[in-house]
């Protein structure tokens, strides 16, 4: 194990007893630990994490409930946390340790039920080895994130520099020492933090079957949501879905500039998988890529004929989705009277958002949703499916 530099390391100590809490602190200091804080309960931990990252998170087992270190473990996974877990208690069990390491996934368990000074150089160890270890292989909870939003990344980040922490693009700069500096500066966490240039050797990473370019991020939330509420996990790991960056090949590439987009991802030889762009009815004829060509892994789909008024993915949703929204500020709906050519005049429904990411995340994140909400999304799978069996 190598001597490493651990100034700029975040750690974030989890533990009830106020003078075992100073003794602690004390040892840290001493090995170079300069950025560490506090706190005394899972609860205050669980507040003090949704604001701050942290490299290493050192937890008691029992404070205010006897699983209190268990409950530090399932919150960094469900907040997707970066974070390194150790466990240090006095109630150690076999069945604990277990548990921990084998069905939670703590990076070390360690007892306190030995001198003071072995136990703090058995956690300053178990630190040192830990970050030795991301040190060589890196985050890859965070590399995959950067795969997976290939798309989302050269929308907003091309030719740039970022440092991503905990699925999130946390900084950015045009080179890298300025990208380290910032995070410095703002004493963020630089060592399990990824940095990632962003450009189109990233399309050379893909390992999906199949990849699936939308206009926006929250119709990519739609479609991931929509699989899941349709039981179509087996879909979900074998596609990328994402957005198709405006910029890409500084050649366009959105909803309205596909032709040129396609033609760059063949051109550079970065697509051997097959690519469906899912474009919105307002894409005309002319830019569509595969018209009198042949682009044998590379398709462009509308989703299906719509009003002008009712552009986007989000039509696919049934009424009382609409109302819901319409209820809670997010759209409204009008009706309409056109002529058809048989004289008959019926209204037709339009609606228009407000605020769509209110309405993503209401769909996405904090409605309980059924099946029969979603059932409009059957028809993206079944073209999914029909342009896989080819």
């Amino acid at each position: 194990m190598k001597n490493l530099n651990i100034s700029n390391f975040h750690l974030l100590v989890v533990e009830d007893h106020a003078r075992y809490m100073d003794r602690l602190l004390k040892r840290l200091d001493k090995y170079g630990y300069q950025n560490i804080t506090t706190a005394s309960s899972a609860s205050e931990a669980r507040e003090i994490l949704s604001k701050s990252h942290f490299d290493v998170i050192i937890s008691d087992m029992r404070m205010e409930t006897d699983d209190s270190g268990f409950e530090i473990i399932d919150l960094v996974k469900n907040l997707k946390l970066s974070s390194i877990v150790i466990i240090l208690t006095a109630n150690d069990t076999v069945a604990d340790c277990r548990k921990a390491l084998k069905g939670k996934g703590a990076w070390d368990y360690i007892s306190k039920n030995m001198s003071d000074t072995d136990a703090m150089e058995e956690l300053h160890k178990s630190v040192q080895n830990a970050l030795d270890y991301f040190n060589q292989w890196g985050n890859a909870q965070d590399k995959a994130w950067i795969v997976e939003n290939t798309g989302y990344l050269l929308d907003h980040f091309r030719g740039q520099y970022v440092a991503v922490l905990n699925n999130a693009v946390i900084e950015s700069a045009p080179d890298k020492e300025e990208l380290e500096k910032k995070i410095i500066d703002k004493k963020l966490p630089l060592f399990l933090t990824v940095i990632q240039r962003i450009d189109d050797r990233l399309f050379q990473q893909l390992s999906a079957k199949f990849i699936v370019f939308v206009e926006g991020p929250t119709d990519v939330a739609y479609i991931k949501t929509a699989l899941k509420i349709l039981n179509r996990n087996d879909l979900l790991e074998t596609i990328m879905i994402d957005t198709i960056g405006n910029k890409i090949g500084d050649q366009g590439g959105g909803n309205t500039n596909l032709k040129s987009g396609f033609a760059f991802l063949k051109e550079k030889r970065l697509i051997e998988t097959k690519v469906l762009f899912l474009a919105d009815q307002d894409v005309g004829d002319k830019d569509m890529p595969n018209k009198g060509e042949d682009y044998e892994n590379l398709y462009v789909r509308r989703i299906r004929d719509y009003s002008r008024e009712e552009k986007g993915i989000e039509w696919l949703f049934p009424e009382n989705i609409w109302n819901e929204a319409i209820a809670k500020g997010f759209a409204e709906k009008t009706e309409t009277i056109k002529t058809d050519k048989d004289g008959s005049h019926p209204p037709r429904k339009s609606y228009k958002i407000f605020d769509k990411t209110a309405f993503c995340n209401r769909i996405c994140q904090e409605r309980k949703n059924k099946e029969s909400d979603f059932s409009g999304f059957r028809e993206i799978i079944r073209i999914l499916e029909k342009i896989m069996e080819k």
